[in-house]
């Protein structure tokens, strides 16, 4: 079972420090790029002179965990981690079994409109009575959510037919995943890209 990985940590370029306060490029990915203010801090170390020695150990190009947004200055922690490309979707239509339509929340109040393609599995073709049968379950799942998921994308990959590939996972942390949920109950196939059987 995976879990959920964090929400709300981003890649920035953080610019000259004026206090614990900068300027920032941060990458929300997609090609999304904002410039914000930052008052910066590093968990467990109040003042400035700790985030001073973080960003000259690890460079102006960090990542931030954003703890309080805020319309002139968002509040953020230097982390130590890689970003994961996570983030809160709403979802739009249930398309079929393994595609979804979706409203993308990449941070700092941007919305992209994403259409998702289940990553690491098949289904049957949404003509066939078993295709529907997956998509009535995976339109109850999503109900059962409140339409609201978490999306874990493969940054910048995107199948044949232009849908994003993602993780979908549910409004509860530590709980399998739509993906997994889907395998583990005979209704998709592990599929890694390649040609399908079809015999």
């Amino acid at each position: 079972m995976t879990t959920t990985p964090e929400l709300g940590v981003h890649r920035a370029v953080i610019g000259p420090l004026n206090g614990g306060n900068t300027h920032a490029r941060v990458d929300l990915g997609f090609g999304v790029r904002v410039n914000t203010r930052l008052n910066l801090a590093v968990p467990g170390q109040p003042g400035i002179r700790h985030v001073r020695a973080w960003i000259n150990e690890h460079g102006p190009d960090v990542a931030i965990r954003v703890t309080k947004p805020g319309p002139v200055r968002t509040s953020a922690d230097l982390v130590d981690v890689d970003p994961p490309d996570l983030y809160r979707a709403a979802v739009v239509r249930v398309v079929d079994g393994d595609t979804l339509d979706t409203s993308l929340a990449l941070g700092f109040g941007v919305r992209i409109d994403a259409r998702l393609r289940l990553l690491g599995l098949n289904v049957a073709e949404k003509t066939t009575p078993d295709g529907v049968n997956v998509a009535a379950w995976v339109s109850s799942w999503v109900t059962a959510q409140d339409d609201q998921i978490v999306v874990e994308t493969v940054k910048d990959r995107r199948e044949k037919y232009g849908r994003m590939l993602a993780v979908v996972h549910g409004s509860r942390p530590g709980v399998p995943s739509l993906n997994e949920l889907l395998i583990g109950a005979g209704m998709a196939v592990p599929y890694d890209g390649g040609t399908r059987d079809r015999s």
